[in-house]
């Protein structure tokens, strides 16, 4: 079997992600990263790593770094739709305004959104890669975990 056609099982240990054969346990490769990895999500023939506010975009195959985003939050939850990526970050008031992105299968963002919270009311904006505003809402606000769900699948955030 040469490297193009296995698939990897992939670890993070520590700062670094590391893709194992399974046939035999030695290491395809590896690729190290300024922080510890927290979520890993593949789409497609592509592995999304986070790393803090950070998504690291590689090649499953080959652990070739195609790009890395910053997306200015941390995401507590994600799902993988349509090729593409969306994370997002649970409701707090005290945190950045970055609050959700999406992101295609070879690391660029798709759309991006914020949410702001004014007294008890919040105020969600989504926005273009050029920024320009797309669409926006206003919902009366309650700090509460994030959950994601599209078609069959729904996630949930991890409980800190």
């Amino acid at each position: 079997m040469t490297d193009v056609e296995f698939e990897p099982v992939i670890v993070s240990m520590g700062s670094a992600i590391v893709a194992l054969r399974p046939r035999d346990g030695t290491i395809a490769w590896h690729v190290p990263t300024e922080q510890p990895v927290s979520r890993f999500y593949r789409v497609g023939t592509r592995l999304f790593a986070v790393t803090g506010t950070r998504v690291i975009c590689l090649e499953l195959r080959t652990g070739h770094v195609l790009g890395q985003v910053e997306v200015g939050f941390v995401p507590d939850a994600g799902i993988v739709s349509e090729g593409q990526l969306v994370l997002t970050r649970g409701g707090d008031a005290s945190a950045p305004p970055e609050a959700i992105v999406c992101m295609t299968s070879d690391g660029r963002r798709r759309w991006r959104g914020t949410l702001t919270v004014e007294g008890e009311t919040a105020r969600m904006t989504t926005f273009a890669p050029d920024g320009k505003q797309r669409s926006e809402i206003t919902f009366p606000f309650h700090a509460a975990p994030v959950g994601i769900a599209h078609r069959d699948a729904v996630v949930q955030p991890d409980h800190r």
